[in-house]
Order: C-alpha cells, then structure tokens, then sequence
C-alpha cells in the first residue's frame, strides 16, 4: 500500500512539473523572447527548465509581475531569440528597447539585430497606449531603408526614405530578412490588431502562409 500511495506522488509531481514546463516553452514559443527589466536588473530566463518567471503578460496583453499580478512600470530591454529548433536550442538573435508604462509599451522603440559582434537598428517604431502610433521605420544591416514603398530600382538607387505611418494603431505592418532585404511579412493592423489578409514569406521570398484575420483572430483556419 506505501508503495502505491508513493508511487502515486512521484507521478504527480512529475505531471506538474512536466505541466509546468509544458507552460514555460508555449509562453516562449508565443513571444520568442526573453526578458530584462532595466531598471532592476533582474533577467528573466524562460528557456532555462527551473526558471522563476519575474512578469509575464496576461490574457489582456499587459504587462504584469507574476509575484502581484501589478502592472509593470519600466524601461525594458527584450533579448530576442532564435525559434528553438526540436531539441529546443536557440541563440541571440537581437534586441527590442523601450518604456513599459502602466503595463503596455509606450513612446519610441527600436529593434536592434545582431551583426557579427555588434547590434544594430533595424526597426525604429512608437507605441502610444500599447498601440502602433507614429513614425515605423525598418532597415538592413546596413543601415537602408527597407520598404514595400520602394517600389522601383529607382527609388531604391536614390535611397528615399519611405515609412510607413500608424495612426492609433491602424497602417500597414512590413518586416524583413535584414541580412538580405527579402520582404519576410506584410498585413494591416486595424485599431491595434491584425485585420485582412496577411503574408508570410521565406527567406528566399517565396510565400509560404496566408491568413485572414478579423479584429485580431484568424478566420480562414
């Protein structure tokens, strides 16, 4: 009967530490990162197995210590990781930088990549209320202009400085391979949230998904 009754325990321990686990990976898996809180100096590493998560972000999209469920007040440094590959190994990959204010990101951002020993800008943006609002601007490792705007060889030769404007959250959102200026994604946000159809590609530029979203949810899967 000990037995039983101890080899029930150690069965349920490891479900909730496989469950916990499980968690750890999805929340990495949804936003790809890591993250550091400046102004406390504390790392959060969420790839690592007994990691004690310092915040997290909730069902609403803010940004919360997972100690007091209170919303996080801080200038952030986000380390940006590789997908982890099927044996969950990744590496750094790039940088985002900004304020954390009442929970969502406000004022400018900019993305920093990595470029042999060094990071470089890539994404200059500005966030007013957790929303996209303002200037958004993407470039290669080179410091170019990368734009769907850029639409002819003359454009690109004489190096205009075409971007893309968010008012209150709507515009058009574009990305890239920096490395090689190949359009990576394209789709339109809409008061915030992903809306229409919206393109991925692979590095050599082929399309490899579409969906269609409505206020924010896929609605052709």
């Amino acid at each position: 009967m000990k037995h039983r009754i101890l080899s029930f325990l150690l069965s349920l321990i490891l479900f909730n530490c496989l469950g916990q686990k499980k968690v750890v990976i999805e929340d990495v898996e949804r936003e790809y990162l890591t993250e550091e809180v400046t102004e406390h100096l504390r790392k959060i590493p969420l790839l690592e197995e007994e990691a004690k998560q310092v915040m997290t972000i909730n069902n609403e999209g803010l940004y919360i210590y997972v100690k007091d469920s209170t919303l996080v007040n801080a200038n952030m440094k986000i380390a940006l990781y590789s997908l982890p590959n099927n044996s969950t190994n990744t590496h750094l990959t790039g940088y985002l930088k900004g304020l954390i204010k009442g929970g969502k990101k406000e004022g400018s951002w900019v993305k920093e990549w990595k470029k042999g020993n060094t990071f470089v800008i890539v994404k200059r943006f500005n966030y007013s209320n957790g929303i996209l609002d303002g200037k958004y601007e993407v470039f290669d490792l080179d410091g170019k202009v990368l734009s769907p705007f850029l639409s002819t060889d003359f454009d690109k030769a004489d190096e205009k400085n075409y971007y893309e404007t968010y008012k209150n959250g709507c515009g058009y959102y574009y990305d890239y391979y920096y490395d090689t200026g190949i359009l990576n994604e394209r789709g339109y946000y809409v008061n915030g949230k992903k809306h229409a159809i919206w393109v991925i590609y692979t590095p050599e530029g082929e399309e490899v998904k579409k969906y269609i979203y409505n206020n924010g949810i896929i609605i052709n899967e």
